[in-house]
């Protein structure tokens, strides 16, 4: 995997669920970017080096997206447990 996957995955619990809704609707929009891109021939944009999405491709957006929604789940899940 790679290692800005790493990364990412290791700070998703430190996170708010803010920021983890934030980081699935990049994700979202970036997958939306690379079908565009593969459907219409329409130019992918280009992100700086400093974006959390920076040099990841479509299979690891699409990866980190399914980890990025179990981890929101798990939040949601963590928040209602503490509100019984």
């Amino acid at each position: 995997m790679n290692k800005r996957i790493d990364e990412i995955l290791n700070s998703l619990a430190d996170r708010t669920p803010k920021q983890v809704r934030t980081l699935r609707n990049q994700l979202n929009n970036r997958i939306k970017s690379f079908e565009d891109e593969l459907s219409f021939g329409k130019k992918l944009s280009k992100i700086s080096e400093s974006h959390a999405l920076f040099g990841l491709n479509l299979k690891d957006c699409k990866d980190l997206l399914l980890k990025t929604k179990q981890a929101l789940r798990n939040v949601k899940q963590d928040k209602h447990d503490e509100d019984e």
